[in-house]
């Protein structure tokens, strides 16, 4: 044959195997569901489809049914496939279909706001505008409406189904934006497949999300199958009835027995599991079949045409005869585009039985392949199976670069708790150099996280390091407020600390910053506990700090505020809040600082409009260069 000729051949054998001239038995009715539910969106009522049951019954057939019905009625259809690492990976589906989502009719149409978040999501150059960072909370939420825009918009042009496999995989976010999806009049259809019975106990669920289970065949359908799947080779009665005893209804295992006895084998033990049969099915594939087998489950979800070519080092005809093989024997599949094992299992089955040697050789090339193409497109996807792809190979040394990068894409995208469980795994692979700098990421993930116990958790580590490292901890880093305030934020009490406190606001080697806010945080936690003689004691010991020579006006005065709040004349502070207010509306770097407490004290002097036109304004700013007030 001639090589273009060959080349059509396998591309049709990978995109429709054996199983789609199989007959859907009992799967009809499930079938009538999802286009019941496809027609509910059509009619501008989103829904969610979630089908789940125990892996190999069939719930990926007949998704795929499924999708040849809807793109017959003219409906687009994106897949998106899950694997074990996307569980830590932030809003890890979207990321994948973002690019297909955008190159489809429709997406143009979206807000230009909506669009700068989906390129912050997407890792792309952003507006110069709008690319300041901005807080978790703010981003996250911006995130989820331009996610919710973007669907919308394309439904608009065509009604959209997303097809999601394995969303067991799934990061909570996606799986709570999936689950959670109810945009009054998109034509939008999520199926999402799931393996065993999913955990939505703690999940705000819409009246738009439908559950659907997958039960094994019955024991006549499972016949009917087994006859089916063996009509070129009829088994002996026995050994037909000892196959269906050991499948227990589950089709996969029924194509992997038919396999099995189709290729001169003999019915198996009845103690034998799917996976051994599994094993055994690729054992008699020839070298350069299997060696590209194990590159498709190397590869995951990453698997293209070329970069399956590039790990196993084959090309031209010898790369299409073994996929002619694979695809001969339905070992594998392709959506949209990528290759695939036929199931999780058969990845599992063919990268156990590999050797070591093998294994990291393979993965190696995978990650390298993998980090060049990621940092060369700056995509997170890629860098997030390379981390992965790393450590696999062995060399935990280079997975800690590709998830420090993953955990500041995630703070990117406000999700700071995977930027942590990102930052955690860097830490488990990294040599001493890089510890610290990683631990810092850690401690900003958790602050943006609102963890307290474990911002200062991260900070004791880091100072544990440092001395581990040879270097002393700073007498009064920057660190040293940040964990007393998240010794208050966690519910003990500041005064406890009182006497460091004491010291930091004292101490003439601290910054005059650091000394200023330690006396606010001492003056606020001997208001609370009633301590009026130790606060104005300090207020007088530290009086100097108010020298203009010292310090910038705004810094004495929001001290003096703070005094005067929680001791001194309450006709003073509201006045002193005033003035501050208009110095800090003109100083963007201490507003976020400051307009916190400055709202509190015009509360507390009986301004209650003033104070709200302050909190308008903190929230203007935090809006703008993404600083929380607390």
């Amino acid at each position: 044959l001639a090589p273009a000729s060959l080349k059509r051949r396998i591309a049709d054998v990978a995109g429709a195997s054996d199983q789609q001239a199989t007959p859907l038995f009992r799967r009809l009715e499930v079938l009538s569901v999802l286009s019941q539910h496809f027609a509910r969106s059509c009619a501008g009522q989103p829904s969610v489809t979630l089908l789940w049951g125990d892996a190999g019954v069939g719930k990926t057939r007949v998704v795929q049914e499924y999708a040849k019905q809807v793109h017959i009625r003219r409906a687009r259809g994106l897949w998106a496939r899950c694997q074990e690492h996307d569980v830590t990976r932030p809003l890890g589906a979207f990321v994948d279909l973002m690019p297909k989502l955008l190159a489809l009719p429709g997406a143009l149409g979206i807000a230009p706001e909506s669009m700068d978040s989906l390129r912050r999501l997407g890792n792309l150059p952003q507006d110069a505008r709008t690319s300041d960072a901005t807080s978790a909370i703010i981003v996250a939420t911006q995130i989820r409406e331009a996610l919710q825009d973007l669907l919308c918009s394309v439904a608009s042009e065509h009604p959209l189904v997303l097809f999601v496999e394995d969303a067991q995989w799934l990061d909570d976010v996606s799986l709570q934006l999936l689950l959670g999806f109810n945009a009054d009049q998109a034509r939008v259809h999520i199926a999402l497949t799931h393996r065993g019975r999913p955990q939505l106990a703690n999940r705000r669920l819409t009246e738009s999300v439908f559950g659907q289970q997958w039960e094994p065949l019955p024991q006549d359908d499972a016949a009917r199958l087994m006859e089916h799947l063996l009509s070129s080779r009829p088994a002996a009665c026995g050994v037909l009835g000892q196959c269906l005893a050991l499948a227990a209804g589950n089709p996969l295992f029924l194509h992997t027995l038919a396999e099995h006895l189709r290729w001169g084998g003999a019915a198996p033990p009845s103690s034998s599991r799917i996976s051994d049969l599994l094993r055994q099915r690729t054992k008699i594939l020839d070298a350069r079949s299997l060696l590209l087998l194990r590159c498709v489950a190397v590869l995951g979800k990453q698997c293209s045409l070329s970069r399956l070519s590039s790990v196993a080092g084959l090309d031209g005809d010898t790369l299409l005869l073994a996929l002619q093989d694979l695809g001969d024997r339905s070992l594998l599949s392709r959506m949209d585009g990528a290759l695939a094992c036929c199931h999780e299992l058969l990845e599992h089955a063919v990268l156990s039985d590999a050797p070591e040697t093998l294994l990291f050789t393979l993965y190696e090339r995978a990650a390298l392949l993998l980090e060049s193409e990621g940092d060369a497109h700056r995509d997170a996807s890629l860098l997030w199976s390379c981390a992965e792809a790393w450590r696999r190979a062995g060399n935990k040394a280079r997975a800690t670069t590709p998830f420090s990068r993953c955990a500041t894409f995630a703070l990117e995208v406000g999700q700071p708790t995977f930027a942590g469980t990102a930052i955690e795994q860097a830490l488990e692979t990294c040599g001493e150099p890089e510890r610290l700098a990683l631990l810092r990421e850690a401690v900003t993930a958790a602050l943006q996280a609102d963890q307290p116990n474990l911002v200062i958790h991260n900070i004791h580590r880091y100072h544990a390091s440092l001395r581990a490292s040879g270097q002393e901890v700073p007498e009064h880093d920057d660190l040293e407020l940040v964990e007393i305030n998240q010794v208050r934020r966690s519910g003990r009490s500041t005064w406890d600390l009182r006497h460091q406190l004491r010291k930091c606001a004292t101490a003439p080697n601290a910054s005059l910053e650091h000394r200023l806010d330690a006396a606010r945080i001492y003056l606020y936690a001997a208001e609370q506990h009633l301590a009026s003689d130790e606060g104005i004691a300090l207020y007088k010991e530290v009086a100097s700090y108010r020298e203009p020579r010292l310090a910038a006006i705004d810094q004495p005065l929001h001290l003096d505020m703070s005094f005067h709040c929680c001791f001194g004349d309450m006709t003073k502070p509201g006045d002193m809040a005033s003035e501050l207010r208009t110095l800090v509306r003109s100083s963007q770097e201490s507003a976020h600082r400051m307009l916190g407490n400055i709202g509190i004290v015009l509360f507390r002097a009986g301004r209650a409009s003033e104070a709200l036109a302050v909190i308008h304004d903190a929230a203007s700013f935090s809006l703008r260069f993404g600083l929380m007030t607390t």
